[in-house]
């Protein structure tokens, strides 16, 4: 989608006493010509002019494209897991204290989330990408 704007570095005021300007000089060359030449002519000339003009007030504005894209950004997954020596401990306290074969509390949150067909963690990261579009803007100057 573009939008337009006008985002001229000269205030609108002094836009505003150039376009005056203009139209008075316009005024006063069509006056001067009209006395010269036949009305056909002097039309079409002053019509020359007036268009060099309103180009001129019209860039003094400082025209302005803006080109703006909805484009989605995946918004990343963040697990935080907890790896201190206390996540090595047995994740049941009636287990054995020298057993080996215990899982530990670590490895049950490992197995949790690479468990199943579809695996947690792909679940997860699946949802993480559907986020909020995000706008990208570019300007385009004339």
């Amino acid at each position: 989608m573009n939008d337009f704007y006008l985002i001229g570095a000269l205030p609108w005021w002094l836009v505003a006493l150039v376009g005056i300007g203009a139209t008075a000089l316009l005024v006063q060359q069509f006056i001067n010509l009209r006395q010269r030449l036949a009305l056909g002519q002097t039309v079409f000339l002053t019509f020359l002019r007036a268009c060099v003009y309103a180009g001129l007030v019209f860039f003094l504005l400082g025209p302005a494209l803006i080109d703006k894209r909805v484009t989605k950004l995946r918004r990343p997954l963040t697990l935080l897991i907890d790896t201190s020596q206390s996540m090595g401990f047995p994740a049941s306290a009636k287990t054995a204290p020298g057993d080996k074969t215990a899982k530990s509390r670590l490895d049950l949150v490992r197995d949790k989330l690479e468990a199943g067909q579809a695996p947690l963690i792909q679940k997860l990261n699946r949802d993480a990408r559907h986020s909020r579009p995000r706008r990208a803007l570019r300007r385009h100057r004339f």
